[in-house]
């Protein structure tokens, strides 16, 4: 049986790395491990939402023939990584149950690891924030964002356990983003240590982790994207992080001290659940100190 390893996230949990990383050594997971990496798998991604959000009558044989694809490999390991396959994050990650039933359908035939990166409810919401705004999703104040989600809608040890009843404890591996943040290196240790894929990577350059936006480049950033198109937003983010970089000790900050302290005693009963039950190598210290 073929093994697929799927890494679902979350969003803004160091994906992106470990994407760029995974795509930079696609001949050598071939070599070394026989390994087969799909760069985003934005054709199986698009599908599964088609099929949770959807109503199209041809869908469940678009389904059937993604999965003879990754069965006819010649791969006896797949990854795949791709964020999206958490959920919507806009709605709370609401769908992430119906996402997680497509997957099984989709791999029922194969034996099916879960790779997961969680963070901290609050400085997701506000890390989130300011990818929106670099990407010209947002152009409005932080509040007016956190008014119009349900910031008590991301219930980490709810989405993992709808993964858990499909797949099964074993082969779920959850990591704390906040032990990994300020190294790329240490996602990319983890991550692979997740998978059970042996490579040498002592020649290999790691990712190159893009930086943070100070206040004043997310301000020029707001000003500017209304007027711009998706090419020119992109030009300019490239520009904004190379004048006006955060430094990566200091975040970007916006919930006021009262605000962060309800979040985090909103969410302190379910993420102590989730560490004693999926991280209980660090457990929940690492949120509350």
């Amino acid at each position: 049986m073929k093994t697929v390893y799927l890494h679902i996230g979350l969003h803004k949990t160091g994906t992106t790395a470990i994407q760029w990383f995974l795509f930079s050594i696609m001949n050598l997971l071939k070599e070394d491990a026989s390994a087969f990496y799909e760069t985003k798998s934005v054709g199986l991604v698009n599908e599964i939402y088609r099929k949770v959000h959807g109503s199209e009558s041809d869908l469940d044989a678009i389904l059937n023939e993604i999965s003879m694809k990754y069965n006819n490999l010649h791969e006896r390991t797949i990854i795949i990584s791709n964020e999206e396959l958490s959920g919507t994050t806009r709605t709370g990650y609401k769908d992430s149950g119906l996402l997680a039933n497509v997957i099984k359908y989709i791999f029922r035939d194969f034996n099916v690891k879960i790779c997961v990166f969680v963070r901290r409810q609050d400085t997701f919401l506000e890390s989130f924030y300011v990818h929106g705004l670099k990407v010209g999703l947002y152009q409005h104040s932080f509040h007016e964002y956190l008014n119009r989600i349900d910031r008590y809608a991301f219930n980490w040890y709810t989405l993992l356990e709808k993964y858990e009843q499909l797949f099964g404890y074993e082969n779920m591996t959850v990591i704390p983003y906040e032990e990994l943040a300020k190294d790329n290196t240490k996602v990319i240790k983890h991550f692979f240590e997740s998978i059970n894929v042996n490579i040498t990577t002592k020649n290999i350059k790691l990712p190159y982790a893009r930086p943070g936006l100070s206040e004043k480049g997310l301000e020029i950033v707001k000003r500017c994207h209304p007027i711009l198109n998706n090419e020119e937003k992109e030009l300019l983010r490239f520009f904004l992080e190379d004048k006006f970089p955060r430094p990566i000790d200091k975040p970007n900050e916006y919930l006021t001290v009262c605000e962060r302290e309800d979040i985090l005693n909103y969410y302190k009963e379910s993420n102590t659940e989730m560490f004693n039950k999926f991280i209980s190598r660090y457990g929940p210290e690492i949120y509350y100190g």
